[in-house]
């Protein structure tokens, strides 16, 4: 019964008769009551949650958009790499092909100096082979967060020795020259061979990228006063300015290179070359004055090991 209700806490809003065509009148009547907004706690405290909910879900739709966009990014990118890497391919492997079927050719006479040039286009063309796969293995390391690493004890100076002699021909080709000052009296280290030889390419490569005429690229290694080895890459290019170099080991970044525009690349060389340093728990710095060049500087622990 309506009139046993407590509505001393409601405001009375609304009042309609029911069964008004009755002819012997009708005694109902609908009554609708609402209880004041300023006495409504319950209301005022369901503000937070709510607020709070629909922070938190924007939270996650931005995120989610932004992670759809980078994953799309990257997937555009994978397959612009594996359309230019199937293209520079077939360049060496052409090369090579013609050089081997013009020294097996009978047909007409050789020189030693004609033989020399063939067999040094065959050697040049594989190193650029090797060098396409390597950076088809930077890519495939950049497609999950942590680099799968195999280490085993390496010679850092010897490494770099190698390296240097694969990238030696391209420097040339700039018309640069590269320096190597492997002082480091330990350079043992527990490394993925195959990853950072790969890293000290990139460092180079990307020497070259940002270089300018007479190019100086000065490798050098030594033991600092806690037996680490340390690495370095100097080069004397165009420099980064110092608000680029806190972003330069970021995914897709590129520097601004101004005049400089025949840069290509998608911003992920720097990116695996940190990859691959956290990954042997190493760590690498950057020091740069445009203009002046850039020094990049590795430094990892060595192993003892009798040589």
């Amino acid at each position: 019964d309506i009139d046993k209700r407590d509505l001393s806490l409601y405001i009375l809003n609304y009042t309609q008769s029911l069964f008004t065509y009755d002819r012997y009148g009708s005694p109902y009547e609908l009554n609708i009551y609402f209880r004041p907004l300023e006495k409504t706690k319950s209301v005022h405290s369901l503000i937070l949650p709510i607020l709070l909910s629909s922070i938190l879900l924007l939270i996650v739709a931005v995120s989610a958009i932004l992670r759809s966009f980078k994953q799309r990014q990257l997937s555009q990118i994978r397959i612009d790499f594996t359309n230019n890497l199937t293209h520079e391919l077939k360049t060496p492997v052409a090369n090579i092909s013609l050089a081997t079927q013009m020294l097996c050719d009978t047909s007409f006479t050789q020189t030693e100096e004609s033989r020399n040039a063939r067999y040094r286009i065959i050697l040049e063309e594989t190193e650029r082979l090797k060098m396409l796969i390597d950076r088809a293995l930077t890519t495939s390391a950049l497609n999950s967060e942590k680099a799968y690493i195999r280490p085993t004890e390496e010679n850092i100076n010897t490494l770099i020795t190698k390296a240097v002699k694969i990238f030696a021909f391209k420097v040339e080709h700039q018309q640069g020259k590269i320096v190597t000052q492997l002082n480091a009296e330990n350079a043992w280290c527990l490394v993925d061979k195959s990853h950072f030889e790969n890293v000290i390419i990139n460092l180079m490569e990307n020497a070259v990228k940002y270089s300018r005429e007479n190019l100086l690229l000065e490798i050098s290694t030594y033991n600092d006063d806690k037996n680490n080895l340390v690495i370095t890459v100097a080069d004397n290019g165009i420099g980064i300015k110092k608000e680029h170099l806190k972003h330069i080991f970021k995914r897709f970044y590129r520097v601004p290179t101004g005049n400089v525009h025949n840069v290509k690349g998608h911003g992920l060389g720097l990116a695996y070359v940190k990859q691959i340093i956290d990954g042997h728990h190493a760590q690498i710095d950057v020091e740069s004055e445009p203009g002046l060049g850039t020094t990049f500087t590795i430094t990892i622990s060595t192993i003892n090991k009798d040589i």
